[in-house]
């Protein structure tokens, strides 16, 4: 029988793939799918395994592209032991592999064309026979970001706040940088932001401005990535 109530494991690229691996394995022994079920991914496991700007996180935030109720309680159940039992064998967090991205991404006919979009970009942070992962649509990634950013002290305490906040502006930085080759180095300015995905939280006063100045303070040599309304 195995335990439930792991708590979180950071654990790094290498060990993400294992995992994934493993899970794919064990799928497949069940004869679960023909084709690989679909995922969106962003955050920790997209600063891992994708920009390389963290060495670990301590989960795998997804939502499942085909979102719908074409699972019975019975695949459903299948599912879900697999990953507990790659929990217990990869001594992971029983979260390991966390439906928790379906809560902030966006809803109903506005999530399938944020998956069209996410799966035009075509940037795969994980495949096998079982499992493909996609990386989040990058301007949808920026502007959640940006939008929790104020909000930080309430998830992590003050405690952690200055780390997590150096953590959070290098992920922005790093998807900032992405977009600057497709964008001719034209910076992203705050009425692009405040245009991208507007129906789920706002950006507050100010944030921006932070940000941008963060980003400058910490790489002076960096081009101008982010400019904020005046």
């Amino acid at each position: 029988m195995f335990r439930t109530d792991r708590p979180p494991v950071p654990a790094g690229m290498e060990q993400w793939k294992e995992a994934l691996d493993t899970l794919s394995s064990l799928l497949s022994d069940e004869n679960f799918t023909s084709a690989p079920i679909e995922y969106v991914s962003a955050g920790g496991y997209l600063a891992v395994t994708y920009f390389k700007n963290r060495e670990t996180t301590d989960d795998i935030d997804v939502v499942r592209v085909n979102y719908g109720s074409d699972w019975d309680d019975h695949k459903r159940s299948i599912f879900y032991d697999c990953v507990r039992t790659v929990a217990s064998v990869r001594n992971l967090g029983s979260d390991w592999f966390s439906m928790s991205l379906g809560i902030t991404a966006p809803d109903g006919t506005l999530r399938d064309e944020w998956i069209a979009i996410t799966k035009r970009q075509n940037i795969i942070l994980y495949e096998s026979a079982m499992i493909r992962i996609y990386a989040a649509d990058l301007k949808w990634c920026l502007v959640s970001k940006i939008k929790r950013y104020p909000q930080l002290v309430t998830v992590v305490g003050m405690a952690r706040l200055e780390q997590k906040q150096r953590t959070e502006i290098e992920d922005m930085r790093n998807i900032l940088a992405h977009m600057m080759k497709e964008r001719k180095f034209k910076p992203v300015t705050e009425k692009e932001l405040r245009s991208w995905y507007p129906q789920k939280g706002f950006i507050f006063p100010g944030v921006v401005n932070e940000v941008a100045a963060k980003i400058k303070e910490w790489h002076p040599n960096d081009m101008e990535m982010l400019r904020p309304e005046v």
